[in-house]
């Protein structure tokens, strides 16, 4: 009788643990999808619709009239990108987040205003 009572204790302890680090799992996501959001709205924000990659490409997001994007817009675009599966809307030809925040992404090299 011992020995199951504590075999049960046991199970106990284990399914206490497994919904704690279950828990702590979600919770790192939760961390980890805002900084991500506030990486991309504080990087697009400071270089104006710029982030590393549109260095690379040499594009920028810009609003849908073809101004420079502000700290409002930079921070829709940010955090609109931590939707989940976000990342397919790009599969249909425009992003949820250039949608969601009356953006377009040029091309500077076929732009005369930048």
């Amino acid at each position: 009788w011992e020995k199951y009572l504590e075999k049960k204790k046991n199970k106990r302890k284990e399914k206490r643990k497994s919904s704690r680090e279950k828990q702590k799992e979600v919770r790192n996501r939760i961390v980890s999808l805002l900084v991500f959001g506030l990486y991309m709205s504080i990087t697009e924000g400071l270089l104006k619709g710029k982030s590393v990659g549109k260095y690379i490409t040499k594009t920028r997001a810009v609003n849908e009239d073809g101004t420079k994007i502000n700290w409002q817009t930079a921070f829709q675009r940010g955090f609109s990108r931590v939707v989940p599966f976000e990342q397919f809307s790009a599969l249909s030809g425009y992003p949820w987040h250039d949608k969601w925040s009356d953006t377009i992404v040029i091309d500077e090299k076929l732009s005369m205003k930048f």
